[in-house]
């Protein structure tokens, strides 16, 4: 577990997402972004993360495809074009950390 950069919750459909972001864009070695435990319900965060890395944003930056109420991101679209080049790994709904952290060993 030693190889994990950040971990928390995210709670929020746009400034958190815009957070991840710009963290791991300053982060480039960063390949991989695991989203798991409970999806937060109203917001659905990890639901429009998962749309991000699918569908990427309009040009008003509103996140394509997303469920949640507010998916509008202050992000450029260079900067989310670069964040997608990552590989992002939906484990929504998974809270069981074992699990959780068997599947990041298999993946590093």
């Amino acid at each position: 577990m030693g190889n994990i950069a950040i971990v928390g919750r995210l709670l929020s459909e746009n400034k958190g997402i815009d957070k991840i972001i710009q963290y791991c864009i300053t982060n480039r070695n960063l390949v991989h972004l695991v989203v798991c435990g409970k999806d937060v319900s109203g917001h659905m965060a990890g639901d429009s993360i998962i749309a991000l890395f699918n569908y990427g944003i309009t040009s008003e930056g509103k996140i394509i495809a997303a469920k949640s109420p507010h998916p509008y991101l202050v992000s450029s679209y260079e900067d989310v074009q670069t964040f997608r080049n990552r590989t992002i790994h939906n484990l929504i709904g998974e809270t069981n950390f074992s699990r959780v952290k068997s599947y990041i060993e298999r993946i590093i």
